[in-house]
């Protein structure tokens, strides 16, 4: 006999299915006691028993060869639906209690006695039976595809991973959801875990337009904008929404929102203002998105866009590498500030509105920062006032209204006109700072070309306190 499936139900009994010419076996273990048979001891009239499934109002369901059974509470029903090869070996529950069955193309919910599509299988995988199928505790399902792969479905979303993804393949016997979260498949090519990372890729494969990513952006309300070489991506928790000038191919699943001036390609830089409106330079110049309608800026390029921020006078502050610094205040007045007349021979690789003093901080790719507010420099400071020497890579104010500054030569924190610099001399593992931020501890974040570096605030204080003896 071919022992199918065992389960332990909710009362501590155990039960085994098996096939055996001539027809199907049903085993019970329970207090120590076995009782097994077929037609005779359980009224089993059909042939084939290949799966077990247990739901959270504790109804026993049995996989058939042809339909499924209705085992207890009550008199056992069958429901004949169709003759499958392998028999019904996929059971699931969806959200609201309806069975889930895995069947030729795609999921089935099982209502009133008759199967109803409720996932369908992407691509190629239509032709295949769901042979496996779990609902992790996160309600997402996870189906084995008879030997092509396995399907994973999460909040409107389908996955797929196949051999070409790094999956063992083969057909798969079995899934298992540990303790810790951990899904396990076991199959004919292997063992194989998933697991969550603390580092997440995505990429096409999960519905982005482009793999060339140019800019990223956290929004206020949780959701993620990407920008990519062909068009603009949001991303929250559940299916992307593309926004771009032209339709184009798109992934099962991913909202796409076309119109005149939205970007075709070349998304650069990205920034959003108090309005909660998405401001966005492409290859053909600047403006924001709201209520999925673009709106274009007359007069302010695109193109070597490098950063956007905005001041505490609702006016936009944008870097452009060729043209120079624009200031479109909040009724769209338009002003341009060459380089030259802030007394630099370089350019502006990044912006910090200052929220206490008005004004924007400019840091540069030669090296230095600079304090523009009300139309002039109000400060600069360099290498020889003792900030960092070389380019600098970003701007942050603490919470006690430090400014910082990582520079190739170190981190520096100006403060009351005062600059005290952080180097591998005093105790930063390196000199080379491209990034730093600050969490929700206060702990510092440094991304330095020795590895990402975290220092606690007192670690940092006391780092300070050494450098200014």
């Amino acid at each position: 006999m071919v022992v199918g499936a065992v389960l332990e139900d909710h009362e501590g009994s155990v039960w085994a299915t098996g096939n055996k010419i001539p027809g199907a076996r049903l085993c019970l273990f329970q207090n120590d006691s076995a009782r097994c048979g077929g037609d005779e001891e359980f009224g089993l009239r059909r042939a084939g028993l290949w799966s077990l499934y247990e739901d959270r109002r504790a109804n026993l369901w049995l996989g058939g060869s042809d339909g499924i059974w209705h085992w207890k509470p009550g008199a056992p029903k069958y429901f004949r639906l169709v003759r499958i090869p392998n028999g019904f070996q996929g059971m699931a529950e969806a959200d609201d209690g309806a069975l889930l069955l895995g069947m030729h193309g795609g999921i089935r919910r099982l209502v009133a006695g008759k199967p109803q599509l409720a996932y369908p299988f992407p691509g190629s995988f239509q032709r295949f039976e769901a042979e496996r199928i779990l609902r992790d505790r996160e309600g997402s399902l996870w189906i084995g595809a008879s030997n092509l792969g396995l399907v994973h479905v999460h909040q409107g979303r389908t996955d797929v991973f196949t051999r070409s993804d790094g999956f063992s393949g083969g057909n798969i016997a079995a899934i298992l959801e540990d303790r810790e979260g951990n899904i396990w498949v076991g199959g004919a090519g292997g063992l194989d875990r998933f697991r969550d990372l603390a580092v997440a890729r995505f990429s096409t494969n999960q519905g982005l337009s482009n793999e060339v990513v140019t800019s990223v952006l956290a929004a206020t309300d949780g959701s993620i904008w990407i920008g990519t070489r062909d068009g603009l991506n949001r991303w929250n928790h559940g299916p992307a929404t593309i926004y771009r000038e032209r339709s184009a191919p798109t992934p099962s699943g991913v909202r796409e929102v076309v119109g005149a001036g939205l970007p075709p390609r070349g998304v650069q830089t990205l920034f959003q203002d108090h309005r909660g409106r998405i401001w966005i330079a492409t290859q053909r110049g600047v403006g924001y998105l709201e209520n999925d309608q673009f709106t274009s800026i007359g007069g302010v390029p695109g193109v070597n866009t490098m950063s956007m921020v905005e001041d505490t006078q609702e006016g936009m502050w944008i870097a452009n590498t060729l043209q120079g610094l624009y200031h479109v205040s909040a009724g769209g007045e338009i002003e341009r500030i060459p380089w030259a007349s802030l007394n630099r021979k370089d350019t502006a690789t990044g912006l910090l509105a200052d929220s206490q003093r008005g004004g924007v901080w400019l840091q540069f790719y030669q090296g230095g920062v600079v304090y523009y507010a009300d139309g002039q420099v109000r400060a600069s400071y360099s290498a020889a006032d003792g900030l960092g020497m070389g380019a600098v890579g970003g701007l942050r104010f603490a919470r006690d209204g430090a400014l910082w500054a990582a520079t190739e030569g170190g981190l520096s924190r100006i403060q009351d006109g005062h600059i005290a610099t952080l180097t591998s001399k005093n105790g930063l593992p390196c000199d080379a700072v491209h990034w730093t931020l600050e969490d929700d501890a206060q702990s510092s974040w440094l991304n330095t070309d020795c590895g990402l570096v975290r220092i606690a605030k007192p670690e940092l204080d006391a780092l300070l306190r050494i450098r200014n003896t």
